[in-house]
């Protein structure tokens, strides 16, 4: 919501003046930093008390809404923030320039989310041409296959009878790993090199008017440079796409992409990977070119022909068209040159060049079966895979410049706390957290790696029983709470701080202004999984520790770590490390979404309530991801080496599937819990008591300096 602009002021009856109010906007602009609620919400509560309408607070509203939101808000008060005060605060300030280093920033960020846009782009056409392409390049590279569309149905069947369904999309993985920085690569150079032509060619007239010719030449160059530049980055990977869709033709089984890179290099050598690279170029930059040169050429045209404001405004179904238009001539016209291309790929060493390459595919197979061999093909899928790339590209672009300017309006980003600051109440909440639940965290790892059948799987009476035992064996139990503690706090301090920075990246990929629980989950879950990833050497000996696997003689992290290490390699310390994050990224997405939502919703102030907040956070959070724990505890303390999702399945085969997965799950729910709600209260206090003292400070310093 915006604040609302008039033009008209009450007017005073008895001065005859008009009266002076404060305008909503900078009344919310003043006080969001003290205030830890999304600008909508602010924006509400000040505009209940705007009776008139007339887009702001006169005098006597706005001490009636200090005096009513005086709980809410302890800093805010008439005598902080009173009236003059904010009526000097409407003078309009002179913009400041953005500095040097703002700027470079602001460049990145765009280079980046051009780049992603046409990563986006490129995954997405591919995708959906597929398995016309796999066909197509069987036929390219098989002399002795005659093209007509029934024959490449017909391949197609078979691929599905011998493969399976996804067979037509063998090798689509590798491809993938071409298009998606091909394409990115290629949209976000286009831009610099189309701009920097225009600069040099200064295509506007003297009339203003932008000379056509030179526009047109400067997108087919650009369009062609980018091309170029983004082949020869990924050259190899479009050569091993080729190669894997060749073996799979011949009935061979297709071997794995690094088994391919393997024998090429093996038996041609390093220059190998960059066989046909010389064909690739003289195709790709007439292809690029032509595409960039029609598509825009058409879009500029749809703009003159609708009389449309800008090319903003073009509906999706022309720019599909225009897309199409642009692959079909751009391919028709160099698709020989995509054949010697293939050719070269596949038998490097046959053709001596180019030339070469063209005379003898002419001499053994003729114009139509030669040359244009699977042309009809590409009229198909070439002008949809354009289509979409180009539209989609358009459609993330424009996305992202509605995106800025919206979030230009609103710059509602003004972190309570600063790094520092932010790592240190994280650290103090997760530690205060864990030292109350060390004793039961130790119990329910234990829990989680006794595996037995026979075990009972509810803790009753014999849960207690098993505590007695404990108790009497070990009567200590905070025993390696110095190991536990030596990585919880440094654990929440990085997952708190990164949260900070995670959740503006978030709202940035999500295009929203403000946190909501799709930003906040994403947020949690990566500084989580980010946390995790460093520090989880810590946790494998902590697991360790914890079930007495540990030697007697180990006296700290650095020698139990070493000695690891040194038995089993340095890659033995992050074993079970990608199941961890499995578990730990939805856990904390889940957390820190579900915690702010019921902060918010229920406007949750004390610390009783945060700290019941907190705790439902927590039991949603584990009710999705507690057999993921399991999962990874049992791996740290049976150090069993697998690989990729065979975690899951070797663990969770053992007696009993259900046991394995949920075992203790009430009992570990009270645990989650308790620590989410702990740890989430502490945080918000540490962070309000932070907040109030720097505002008392400055509060103090400048009504000091008035008298």
């Amino acid at each position: 919501m915006v604040g609302k602009d008039t033009d008209e002021a009450p007017f005073n009856t008895t001065t005859g003046a008009a009266a002076p109010f404060i305008p909503t906007d900078v009344i919310v602009r003043q006080i969001t930093p003290l205030i830890p609620l999304p600008v909508e919400r602010i924006y509400d509560l000040v505009e209940r008390f705007d009776q008139g309408k007339i887009g702001g607070l006169t005098e006597a509203q706005w001490v009636l809404f200090c005096e009513e939101n005086q709980k809410r808000f302890t800093l805010l008060s008439e005598e902080q923030f009173g009236f003059e005060r904010f009526i000097e605060c409407t003078v309009p300030d002179v913009p400041e320039q953005p500095s040097r280093t703002h700027r470079f920033a602001q460049s990145v960020v765009r280079f980046l989310e051009g780049f992603a846009a046409g990563g986006i782009a490129g995954a997405v056409s591919k995708t959906v041409i597929a398995p016309g392409d796999r066909v197509k390049i069987i036929f390219q590279v098989d002399p002795g296959r005659r093209f007509t569309l029934r024959n490449a149905v017909v391949l197609g069947v078979e691929t599905v009878h011998n493969h399976g369904l996804l067979g037509l999309w063998i090798g689509n993985g590798a491809m993938m790993m071409r298009v998606v920085p091909y394409a990115a690569i290629t949209f976000a150079s286009f831009d610099y090199y189309h701009s920097g032509f225009l600069y040099l060619a200064n295509s506007q007239g003297v009339d203003g008017a932008e000379d056509e010719r030179l526009a047109v030449t400067a997108r087919f160059l650009g369009g062609s440079l980018a091309g170029a530049t983004a082949t020869a980055f990924t050259y190899p990977l479009d050569l091993m796409r080729a190669r894997l869709a060749f073996h799979s033709s011949t009935g061979e089984k297709p071997p794995s992409y690094r088994i391919a890179y393997k024998m090429l290099v093996g038996s041609h050598g390093w220059k190998s990977l960059y066989s046909g690279l010389v064909p690739t170029l003289v195709g790709i930059m007439p292809y690029a070119g032509c595409s960039f040169a029609v598509f825009e050429t058409l879009k500029s045209h749809i703009v003159q022909w609708h009389n449309l404001p800008s090319e903003k405004a073009i509906p999706v179904h022309e720019r599909m068209v225009a897309g199409g238009l642009a692959g079909l001539i751009a391919q028709s016209a160099t698709y020989p040159l995509d054949i010697v291309r293939r050719r070269m790929q596949v038998t490097p060493g046959r053709y001596r060049g180019v030339f070469h390459a063209l005379w003898t595919i002419y001499k053994e197979e003729g114009v139509f079966q030669g040359w244009y061999k699977g042309l009809q093909m590409n009229w198909i899928k070439g002008p949809i895979a354009v289509a979409t790339a180009f539209t989609v590209n358009d459609i993330v672009r424009r996305r992202i410049r509605e995106y800025e300017e919206k979030a230009a309006q609103y710059s509602h980003r003004e972190y309570l706390v600063t790094l520092p600051e932010a790592l240190v109440c994280g650290g103090v909440a997760a530690g205060v957290a864990k030292f109350w639940t060390i004793p039961f965290d130790h119990l329910k790892i234990i829990y989680q790696v006794s595996m037995s059948a026979s075990d009972p799987h509810t803790f009753g009476r014999q849960g207690f029983a098993l505590i007695g035992d404990m108790l009497a064996e070990k009567p200590n139990m905070w025993q390696s709470s110095g190991i536990t503690m030596m990585r919880v706090i440094p654990y929440g301090a990085l997952t708190y701080c990164f949260f900070d920075v995670f959740q503006t990246a978030a709202e940035r990929l999500l295009y929203s202004v403000t946190p909501s629980p799709a930003t906040n989950f994403l947020a949690g879950g990566s500084a989580a999984s980010l946390a995790t990833a460093i520090l989880y050497p810590l946790d494998l000996v902590r697991a360790n520790a914890a079930t007495n696997r540990l030697s007697p003689v180990s006296q700290s992290y650095y020698w139990i770590l070493r000695d690891m290490a040194r038995k089993k390699g340095l890659h033995s310390l992050w074993e079970g490390c990608s199941l961890a994050i499995m578990g730990i990224c939805p856990l904390a997405g889940i957390g820190f979404a579900t915690y702010e939502f019921i902060k918010e919703r229920y406007e949750c102030e004390t610390f009783g309530q945060r700290l019941l907040a907190g705790m439902c956070a927590g039991v949603a959070g584990q009710i999705t991801t507690y057999p993921l724990n399991v999962a990874k505890r049992q791996r740290q303390v049976e150090q069993i080496v697998y690989s990729g999702l065979g975690d899951l399945k070797n663990i969770f085969m053992k007696p009993g599937f259900y046991a394995s997965l949920y075992r203790k799950m009430p009992f570990g729910w009270s645990i989650g819990a308790m620590t989410f709600g702990i740890s989430f209260a502490v945080n918000d206090l540490c962070r309000d008591g932070v907040v109030r003292a720097r505002k008392e400070i400055l509060h103090d310093l400048f009504f000091k300096s008035l008298t």
